[in-house]
């Protein structure tokens, strides 16, 4: 199994475990995603090989699927910015 799909399994093993959202579960290109800008982020050296980061990123799959979680539960339907419904508003950030 690859580090996108133990990213993804965990995230939707986190959605399984809250009831309200029970059986979503993040696209491949959000994990995707989620894996890149953590690749920018750790700014490996050139001198690393894919070998040595894929092994980092193993140590790190639990933050990066709750990064994966946060962006999922922040997803609005398309093109909604904010909902208001039964006096609860929810605002949705549009910054990835």
């Amino acid at each position: 199994m690859g580090v996108a799909e133990k990213v993804k399994a965990k995230a939707i093993a986190y959605f399984e475990e809250q009831s309200d959202i029970s059986g979503e579960a993040p696209s491949i290109l959000l994990v995707d995603f989620v894996i890149e800008k953590y690749k920018d982020l750790r700014n490996y050296p050139s001198s690393f090989s894919d070998e040595k980061i894929e092994k980092d990123i193993e140590k790190h799959i639990s933050t990066i699927a709750m990064a994966v979680v946060d962006l999922k539960m922040k997803e609005g339907a398309e093109g909604e910015t904010s909902h208001s419904e039964n006096s609860t508003s929810l605002y949705f950030q549009l910054d990835f």
